[in-house]
């Protein structure tokens, strides 16, 4: 897949899912989910976030602020996302974590591998419109 059907893809979200790159750069990527992150949609997230790979950006953050429901499945796609930036000698790096989202990774034992930051740090990394 290409950079172009990988925005045509996240255009398309799936009903209760939306994903954005909100920024991007030659090697960084700043990308927005809104919704439920469950079965139905992480393969979407995973393509978007497997496109920013494959097109250099070695560095992501991803604002999960919008999103209020996640399963299992999202887990192991955050998870198989950060250690394919890491293999690249890049991050993956999820910020705007709500509660309830943090809990469901702490019950999954993923907290200690993933790396989250408070959302007010990706807005000062990577401003919109670069």
């Amino acid at each position: 897949m290409s950079i172009g059907s990988v925005a045509e893809s996240e255009q398309a979200g799936t009903g209760n899912f939306d994903v954005r790159t909100v920024a991007a750069d030659a090697t960084r990527a700043s990308v927005r989910v809104i919704g439920e992150l469950s079965a139905g949609c992480v393969v979407l997230l995973g393509e978007v976030l497997d496109g920013h790979l494959r097109a250099g950006r070695r560095f992501a953050r991803l604002n999960l602020s919008g999103v209020h429901t996640i399963d299992a499945s999202a887990g192991v796609v955050l998870l198989g996302a950060h250690r394919a930036f890491l293999e690249r000698r890049g991050t993956l790096i999820l910020t705007g974590v709500a509660a309830v989202v943090r809990a469901a990774l702490a019950a999954d034992g993923l907290l200690e591998d993933l790396l989250l930051v408070p959302t007010a740090a990706d807005e000062q990394v990577l401003p919109a419109g670069r």
